[in-house]
């Protein structure tokens, strides 16, 4: 017995000997600050950090791997109780949400073969990537709803996920979950920022927008009577919807599908009249504004281009400045669109309400002459943006061009905006037959004195260049139109205008398409008149170019537009962008608009990338981006819709436009615009292949 407690006894002193070693050797400090962390966060193991449970969020913080805003579902409260374990600021983090990008579904997407499986969406997607014949459309199998963490998802009648975003923090789950991409999480700058994707199915109004904005998620809200989500959606991707609402040709409405039913939507009359509904309440809309980012970036050009890609880099944080060589902002907007068509007091509003939000803007100051491009390198500015428009009238360069009582159509339209006095005569010739024409006729006839208004262009009645309506407008209030006919020479006594003689225009344009009229100068004409407004076309003004060693370097086209990528508006010069009609020439303000946003997304990431040590300076464009629109519609099917007559917009009689520039457009009303917007076809509903059926067969065939 002795024997055996000895060796018993010394059986237990070895094993705590080995064990006092084994305790140096391996021994694992534990940071008691992790316990702390852990106490913080919400406690809900979801994953939505990205880490496999709190503990281990919890050890990332510790170990620095991890900011202490890491717990989504805890919110700032978590995030402001963990800086204060670790002794840290609190870092800023974006609320971050779900959207559900497919509005289709099982009710109304054919399906390619029977599916017996088990009812998760992954699951469905191994066998040919699901039974949906769409490749964009919602399964409908709930694998959202079921992994959704915070409860924040369920399925509808519609066999689609329906979003509480009382619920929702933007964990990612669903997105992750989503084999069919329906499912992604965004933020207001992920919205600001994006551009179609090849994997979305995006409806052909949407595709068309040069902005890109998602017209039917506007259409529905406004349907619903959710105005100002409605507005919310557009100011995604357009800042200047009571403007643009006002001028906008509307590309949307000539690809609308309801064109291939009746007629199209009110895309663009329904964008003024929710921008419409903001300024009549007198209160901005609240848009989402991140913290500084202590980046600077000089806006030369206050025009729309110039307005959109300041308003959205300060909603990115940065710090523009807007420099702009005319009294007031607003560029062809305020300068050559005229108050009958965009009342300014209008634009002043709008343009408060973009520049309240943090811009800062300089008038009367001239690039090249009161700040350089040397100056603004001094001041700190990273980045400059160039969108100086296209203010320089063209000529016809005919003889007589110099005679008294001769006037170039962009300089008188801008005469009037600023408020100079002008005195015209009783007849009066405007030469040209685009929409620039129309404005310069429609704004000649409204001025005291003027009787008669002629206008004379080249092109036949049904090639002119000017949009239908503003032509039917001009002809309507009693403008004189005389197709095919060119100036052969402005005639003139003690250096005044007379007369213009003008000769038969045959053709326009040569079989190669190029701009090369031919004429039969044996028919001539001629018009008296006490004034002549020349109104052919608009060109750039680049001589702050000349004031400068290093922008000599940028490149241009040969007439003399910037030549940028234009899929991130980038020069040669990595540090300049620039956008609008000093890129593209004369265009309409949407494609400006559009440049704006483009070049603000393009010059965030330059910002962003800019100190990186592999970085080259030049800005990729965003992959994957879908350039036109899916044209996935059985015709059959669009044959069944009903037909529901488009919404007639309210005008200004014609009597009543005489001599006055009262706003001739009055807009829709509520009752008006419900209706409207619930003609909308919501596409994903009639998104179906004429060779869907043999593609099912084809499918079935090989499976078997």
């Amino acid at each position: 017995m002795l024997t055996a407690g000895l060796v018993l006894a010394g059986l237990g002193f070895l094993s705590a000997l080995m064990l006092s070693i084994a305790s140096k050797i391996f021994y694992v400090y534990v940071d008691p600050r992790v316990e702390l962390v852990e106490d913080c966060l919400a406690g809900a193991n979801c994953g939505g950090c990205g880490y496999p449970g709190c503990n281990a969020a919890a050890n990332a913080v510790v170990a620095g791997k991890a900011p202490v805003s890491v717990c989504i579902a805890g919110g700032p409260e978590s995030a402001e109780m963990v800086a204060q374990v670790m002794g840290l600021p609190v870092e800023y983090r974006e609320v971050e949400f779900s959207e559900r990008n497919c509005r289709g579904g099982r009710l109304y997407d054919p399906t390619l073969y029977n599916y017996h499986g088990v009812l998760d969406c992954r699951a469905a997607y191994m066998i040919g990537e699901g039974p949906s014949v769409c490749e964009f459309s919602c399964l409908g199998f709930g694998t959202c709803e079921k992994t959704c963490p915070f409860d924040a998802i369920t399925m509808g009648k519609s066999f689609l996920p329906e979003i509480d975003y009382k619920r929702c923090t933007g964990c990612g789950t669903c997105e992750k979950m989503c084999p069919k991409h329906v499912m992604r999480v965004v933020s207001e700058s992920k919205k600001i920022l994006h551009w179609n994707q090849l994997d979305q199915c995006v409806a052909p109004c949407q595709a068309t927008c040069p902005t890109q904005i998602n017209i039917p998620r506007y259409l529905n809200f406004i349907a619903e009577g959710n105005f100002e989500d409605a507005l919310r959606v557009i100011k995604e991707h357009n800042p200047m919807p009571l403007s643009i609402g006002r001028v906008c040709p509307a590309p949307c409405e000539d690809a609308c599908r309801r064109n291939d039913v009746d007629e199209a939507v009110n895309i663009n009359d329904l964008k003024r009249f929710v921008a419409d509904r903001e300024y009549l309440s007198g209160k901005y809309t609240p848009v989402f504004v991140h913290p500084d980012t202590g980046h600077k970036v000089a806006i030369i050009g206050g025009g729309p281009a110039g307005l959109t890609c300041a308003h959205y880099l300060r909603r990115l944080g940065h710090s523009p400045v807007i420099f702009e060589r005319m009294p007031k902002l607003g560029g062809a907007l305020r300068y050559g669109i005229p108050e009958y068509r965009l009342p300014k007091k209008i634009l002043d509003w709008e343009i408060e309400g973009m520049l309240s939000i943090g811009i800062e803007s300089k008038v009367n100051v001239d690039f090249g002459k009161d700040v350089t491009y040397e100056s603004l390198i001094q001041d700190g500015f990273e980045a400059i943006f160039v969108a100086t428009g296209t203010p320089r009238p063209l000529w016809t360069r005919v003889e007589g061009e110099q005679l008294e009582g001769v006037l170039a159509g962009v300089e008188f339209l801008r005469d009037i905006q600023l408020g100079k006095e002008i005195r015209l005569g009783k007849k009066i010739i405007v030469i040209g037959g685009g929409n620039v024409a129309i404005d310069v006729a429609l704004s000649a006839i409204r001025l005291s004195g003027v009787e008669e208004v002629h206008m004379l262009c080249l092109e036949k009645r049904d090639e002119m260049p000017a949009w239908e309506h503003e032509i039917h407008d001009a002809l309507a209030e009693g403008v004189i139109l005389h197709n095919s006919w060119g100036p052969n020479r402005i005639l003139g006594k003690d250096s005044r205008v007379t007369a213009v003689e003008f000769k038969k225009c045959i053709s326009v344009f040569d079989e190669s398409g190029r701009f090369n009229p031919k004429y039969d100068e044996s028919q001539l004409m001629t018009i008296e008149a006490d004034n002549v407004i020349v109104t052919i076309g608009q060109g750039t003004d680049i001589d702050f170019i000349k004031h400068s060693e290093a922008l000599s370097k940028l490149e241009l086209t040969p007439r003399g537009t910037l030549v940028v990528n234009q899929d991130t508006m980038q020069t040669n010069i990595p540090h300049i962008f620039a956008s609008g009609e000093i890129t593209t020439g004369p265009n309409i303000a949407i494609q400006a608009i559009a440049g704006g946003r483009k070049a603000a997304w393009a010059i965030h990431h330059y910002l962003l990338n800019k100190d990186k040590e592999d970085f080259s300076g030049i800005v990729e464009p965003p992959p994957n981006l879908r350039r036109k629109a899916l044209d996935l519609v059985e015709r059959e099917e669009l044959r069944k819709v009903p037909k529901i007559p488009r919404e007639i917009m309210p005008r200004l009689k014609v009597s009543d436009r005489k001599k006055n520039w009262n706003e001739v457009n009055l807009g829709l009303s509520e009752e008006q615009a419900i209706r409207a917007a619930r003609r909308c076809l919501n596409c994903g509903f009639y998104c179906f292949r004429p060779h869907y059926e043999s593609q099912s067969r084809d499918f079935l065939r090989k499976a078997a």
